[in-house]
C-alpha cells in the first residue's frame, strides 16, 4: 500500500516523525544508561567470578597440601608406632637379660691394656713395614747342639 500525502501534509507527516525521533531518542537514553550500568555489572561479576576462581584454586592447592601433610603424619604416627613396639621389644630383652653392673675402674684398667696392645702392633708393624736394614735387628740364633 503506499501513502501519498495530500497538499499541505507532508510537512506536517515530517513533524510528527521527527516528535517520534525526538521521543525515541529521549527513550533511548534511560535504555543506554541502563544497558552500561548492566554492563559494568556484568564486569564486575565476571572479575568476581574470576575472584572466585583464584580463591577455589588456592582452596584446591590448600587441601592438597592438607592432604600431604596428613600423609606425612600418618607415616610418623607409623614409625612411632613402630618405634614404641622396637621399645618394648628391646626393654623385654633387657629385663630378659637382666642387671648389669658398671665397674670404671675396670674398664679404665681394660682401656689401658688396649692402648698398650695397639701401641706394641703400631711398633711391629712400622719395623715390618720399614727399611730392611732395620730388621737385621732381628736376632736368629741357633742353640749350639
Amino acid at each position: 500500500m503506499c501513502l501519498r500525502p495530500f497538499a499541505g501534509e507532508l510537512d506536517q507527516i515530517e513533524r510528527h516523525f521527527d516528535q517520534e525521533i525526538l521521543s525515541l531518542r529521549e527513550q533511548e537514553k534511560p535504555l543506554k544508561a541502563k544497558t552500561s550500568l548492566i554492563t559494568e555489572e556484568g564486569k564486575k561479576l565476571r572479575d568476581e567470578l574470576q575472584d572466585k576462581k583464584k580463591e577455589l584454586d588456592a582452596l584446591g592447592k590448600k587441601e592438597q597440601e592438607l592432604a600431604s601433610a596428613q600423609a606425612s603424619l600418618k607415616g610418623v604416627l607409623n614409625a612411632l608406632k613402630d618405634g614404641e613396639k622396637r621399645s618394648g621389644e628391646i626393654k623385654k630383652r633387657l629385663d630378659e637379660i637382666g642387671p648389669v653392673e658398671f665397674n670404671p675402674a675396670a674398664l679404665a684398667e681394660k682401656e689401658s691394656v688396649q692402648k698398650k696392645k695397639l701401641e706394641l702392633a703400631t711398633n711391629i708393624s712400622d719395623w715390618w713395614n720399614g727399611p730392611i736394614e732395620n730388621r737385621s735387628l732381628c736376632r736368629t740364633s741357633t742353640k749350639p747342639g
